[in-house]
């Protein structure tokens, strides 16, 4: 009977968190309420050992064909377009590497590629998928999800508001939970989380340019910028990796650093154009280092795990069109 008693708030607890509006499956639910009350160290080691088991295993049999991507060549006068992909495991399989269209032109070119290619020699059944979004006929957005920030006076529509969806390009996840980043969030000039010096951050003008580097400057960016959000330190910075990698925590200290997860990542290229990497199935876990090496990134950050469809192209994919738990991303053409 006292145990009973013992477990009415624990149970309380647990059935209003699941009760509370989300897109989220039963199960990422009910490991979130045990990470955020307390047991952390518990989903840690159980995540530890789910990987333990299911970690990816060198070499295996070859694959013979990739993911289909995207629904032709990258054609037209596009004077911005980024080089094909080297892949580093040769014979090259059909396509790898090659960037096709996945979204209307604008002003006459793509504003959206893709492309797949295996990052790793050792692990040729790894496959990463790779956007570039051109930043000169798109204008980049952050929209705050349905709990994070969690301090938000005002959420907004927790989606690409109705009216902008016939014009947008993409979306994507905006990053880690700000408790697990300790970094800051700005969106439309309000912030949410002030920044902080050193922490990878996805900017973007009020001139329509957008950045990935290391912050260092006030904790409120000023009237300059539209956007700032900040996650783990940077994972690429002028094309070379961090020299950090793979010897610290500070990129995955839930899988002690593991490489090769499920995670994604954004950068930009030398032009200025952003490029968006993530696995293409959870069976395949391309490491973001090594994605961020071969795809053209001048810096490169990791931004969490990949939810439900990774990059949505055309506004009538899942996560652009509903509320979501988490703050989304979105791309929207500057002319049509």
């Amino acid at each position: 009977m006292v145990v009973l008693i013992l477990l009415v708030p624990v149970l309380y607890s647990y059935v209003s968190y699941m009760l509370k509006p989300s897109n989220s499956s039963f199960i990422a639910q009910s490991v979130e309420w045990v990470r955020s009350h307390g047991g952390r160290w518990l989903v840690n080691d159980i995540e530890n050992l789910w990987y333990s088991i299911n970690a990816p295993s060198k070499g295996g049999a070859a694959l013979k064909k990739l993911p289909h991507v995207g629904f032709g060549g990258a054609t037209g006068s596009h004077t911005n377009a980024p080089p094909a992909i080297v892949p580093p495991i040769t014979p090259a399989l059909p396509g790898e590497g090659q960037w096709h269209r996945a979204g209307p032109d604008v002003a006459g070119a793509p504003a959206l590629l893709d492309t797949t290619f295996r990052p790793d020699r050792s692990y040729p059944r790894n496959v990463a998928g790779v956007a570039w979004i051109d930043s000169t006929r798109t204008r980049l957005a952050l929209y705050p999800g349905r709990y994070e920030p969690p301090s938000a006076p005002s959420r907004g529509p927790m989606a690409v508001p109705t009216a902008a969806r016939s014009r947008l390009v993409a979306t994507f996840n905006s990053g880690f939970k700000l408790e697990d980043s300790s970094g800051g969030f700005v969106s439309n000039g309000h912030v949410y989380a002030p920044l902080i010096d050193g922490k990878a951050t996805l900017l973007a003008y009020r001139s329509g340019r957008v950045d990935v580097r290391t912050w260092t400057g006030p904790p409120n960016p000023g009237p300059d910028y539209v956007v700032a959000r900040q996650n783990l330190p940077l994972i690429v910075d002028a094309g070379r990796p961090n020299a950090s990698l793979g010897g610290g925590p500070q990129w995955g200290a839930t899988l002690g650093n593991k490489v090769r997860v499920w995670r994604s990542g954004v950068g930009v290229d030398r032009r200025g154009n952003l490029v968006y990497a993530a696995p293409t199935s959870r069976r395949w876990r391309a490491s973001p280092t090594s994605s961020a090496a071969r795809a053209p990134c001048a810096r490169w950050s990791s931004i969490s795990t990949p939810t439900g469809r990774a990059l949505s192209p055309t506004s009538s994919q899942a996560g652009a069109t509903r509320p979501t738990c988490y703050p989304t991303w979105c791309a929207r053409p500057t002319a049509t």
